[in-house]
């Protein structure tokens, strides 16, 4: 009944999911950490039973509507035994056989034990952070949640008082100026760069970007910056969720990745 009288859409919102990682962390300046991070979030599951299914897989900075997005960069999988081996590589063990391993930092025996700041107030957020803490206990690696109020979040992010955190990034109905949230200049207090990504490569990348007006080229500039970005894993990369539209039928009217997902406007009544 529901079908003859509505019209479900369900447009991409123009929203990114990740979780961010501290990169100058003595315990996590390491990629193959990073990646191993990566490879014990079942994101698919995620998407299946945390967000109904309704939202797609990312495999980096950009929104994957956009004409630059890099598709042949593949989604990191679900392999445990994959992050266990990259532990392994570099350099962390369980030689304690507590179940958690660790590695000798500053000569000092240190676990491989994680803080992860989670929005308080974000249903999704906490849900994340249980599954992620759960999957990285199967590899060797303890997740303490920390749930925090948003501004007292955002402070901590601020000044690198952190590990790991969940967030979400608004994307852009524009093409993408990477500068705030991944150039080294951003790495500021009140930049938007606050895992602490970046070298000379990735920011002339950016520069360049930033200032080529041809298309194509421009285009080719995104991608491989979105290779490099892809091989230092200074994030986990999760989904772009998808809005859930629902529209009677007596109007005329399309849906838009824009929020909120529709334009008022220019909705016409059906004759």
């Amino acid at each position: 009944a529901m079908q003859q009288l509505y019209n479900f859409y369900t447009p991409p919102a123009l929203q990114l999911f990740y979780i961010g990682i501290n990169n100058r962390s003595p315990k996590l300046n390491d990629k193959k950490v990073r990646r191993a991070l990566a490879h014990t979030l079942d994101i698919d599951a995620i998407i299946r039973d945390l967000y109904s299914g309704m939202a797609q897989r990312v495999a980096g900075p950009f929104h994957p509507t956009k004409s630059y997005y890099n598709k042949n960069l593949v989604p990191i999988p679900y392999d445990l035994d994959k992050a266990r081996t990259l532990l392994e590589a570099a350099g962390w063990k369980d030689t304690n056989g507590n179940g958690v391993v660790d590695k000798t930092l500053n000569g000092k025996q240190t676990e491989l034990e994680l803080d992860y700041l989670a929005s308080a107030s974000s249903k999704f957020s906490m849900s994340l952070a249980l599954v992620f803490k759960e999957n990285a206990a199967k590899a060797g690696i303890k997740i303490n949640i920390i749930p925090k109020d948003f501004p007292l979040l955002i402070e901590s992010l601020k000044r690198r008082e952190y590990e790991l955190n969940g967030g979400a990034w608004v994307a852009e109905p524009l093409p993408d100026d990477p500068k705030q949230l991944w150039h080294t200049e951003s790495d500021t207090p009140d930049g938007g760069n606050r895992v602490g990504f970046g070298n000379a490569t990735s920011d002339a990348l950016i520069d360049e970007i930033r200032v080529t007006l041809d298309e194509e080229k421009r285009a080719d500039l995104y991608r491989k910056f979105q290779e490099l970005v892809y091989e230092e894993q200074p994030c986990i990369f999760m989904i772009a969720p998808q809005e859930r539209l629902v529209i009677h039928k007596r109007f005329e009217a399309r849906p838009s990745a824009l929020r909120p997902g529709f334009f008022v406007n220019e909705f016409v009544v059906k004759r």
